[in-house]
């Protein structure tokens, strides 16, 4: 902490950018372990056709939508940008952890939710890096 006070960066006003990357780096994937413990693989098991359903209908819907404008504007690479395009997690996480702190979703939906966002995000990322990736 002495070292960055009496640096140039402090002076130069980049030691509040490079402050805020440090706390971003370290509290991000403390947020995702955290919010990873809540998942109860139990709870899951039994709306396991629930998932398969929600999860086919999100990916097939994020897809159409995304597809379009790839074609239109990245048309050589239109199914990477539209695989990689269709994850998402991030907002989804936040949302669903607001959810079950302030108890508008159950633990159970929670899980599910988390589930079903963890696959949007893996299975097209392996996906288009399998079978669709670019040539540089």
């Amino acid at each position: 902490m002495l070292g960055s006070l009496f640096s140039n960066y402090f002076k130069e006003n980049q030691f509040a950018d490079k402050l805020q990357t440090i706390a971003f780096g370290v509290i991000t994937p403390i947020f995702f372990i955290i919010s990873g413990m809540k998942v109860s693989i139990s709870l899951i098991i039994p709306l396991i056709g629930v998932l398969v359903l929600i999860f086919a209908v999100r990916q097939v819907s994020k897809y159409i939508g995304v597809f379009y404008l790839a074609k239109h504007y990245f048309n050589e690479n239109k199914h990477f940008i539209t695989y990689m395009m269709s994850t998402g997690l991030t907002f989804g996480l936040v949302a669903a952890v607001f959810g079950l702190n302030h108890n508008i979703i159950s633990p159970s939906h929670y899980s599910l939710i988390i589930a079903i966002l963890v696959l949007s995000a893996v299975i097209p990322s392996f996906i288009a890096q399998k079978f669709f990736k670019p040539e540089i």
